[in-house]
């Protein structure tokens, strides 16, 4: 209200008629408005609180939230009992909405309702392992995914850890808000902006991608 207030008075239209006034207070108004859509009154960036570490017990008996995601698996179908690769893309968006949003873990391994599945199916469903460790196997298939899915350098930037709970093995992902952006390459969508909204992730159209990116991330 001060800039609408400063601006009229610069004009000098105190002195003009009321009409008048009000019309120009009124598209003030909305210059501000919009303004505040795509970053605030100053075009700052928003300000992204510094993600907080927490051990696997804790967040093993937390709710899901923006900022926290469980799965039971990284490509076992449990309801088909079979590998099944589309529910790698449900981790690459996961992960990457983590990014462009305000960071968050994600834990592999652990259903919905806290019931610890563990990675063993998914490791199972690795071929061609050989004798090498299923963990190695694991953060291997998860790191080309995330480089094939985002980008080489995207996968150098997430900590993964893995625990065993109740004797099985799970994984946890901590994804901190990003320096910058980032897209996740769909097949026949081409690249996709997703953010986290409550405890799931949206894709945004590219419009409201530009002018989301534009708020969190704008370089004075």
């Amino acid at each position: 209200m001060i800039e609408i207030y400063e601006d009229c008075k610069a004009q000098s239209l105190f002195g003009h008629d009321i009409t008048e006034v009000y019309s120009v207070v009124d598209k003030k108004a909305k210059e501000i408005l919009i303004d505040l859509e795509v970053g605030g009154l100053k075009k700052e960036k928003v300000k992204i609180p510094e993600l907080p570490e927490r051990d696997i017990d804790t967040l093993v008996e937390m709710d899901e939230s923006i900022q926290l995601e469980f799965k039971s698996t990284f490509q076992w179908d449990v309801v088909q009992k079979r590998k099944n690769k589309e529910l790698r893309k449900e981790v690459i968006r996961t992960i990457a909405a983590f990014n462009n949003t305000e960071g968050g873990y994600l834990i592999i391994g652990v259903s919905d309702d806290k019931t610890i599945f563990g990675l063993e199916k998914d490791y199972s469903s690795f071929k061609n392992r050989g004798e090498r460790d299923e963990r190695d196997v694991f953060l291997q298939t998860l790191s080309n995914i995330i480089e094939n899915n985002i980008s080489r350098e995207f996968s150098t930037k997430i900590d993964v850890e893995f625990h065993n709970k109740e004797g099985k093995d799970i994984c946890r992902i901590k994804v901190s808000f990003g320096d910058e952006p980032v897209w996740v390459k769909e097949n026949q969508k081409g690249e996709v902006f997703y953010i986290r909204t409550q405890n799931s992730e949206k894709s945004l159209s590219p419009k409201a991608s530009y002018q989301y990116i534009h708020r969190k991330w704008k370089k004075d």
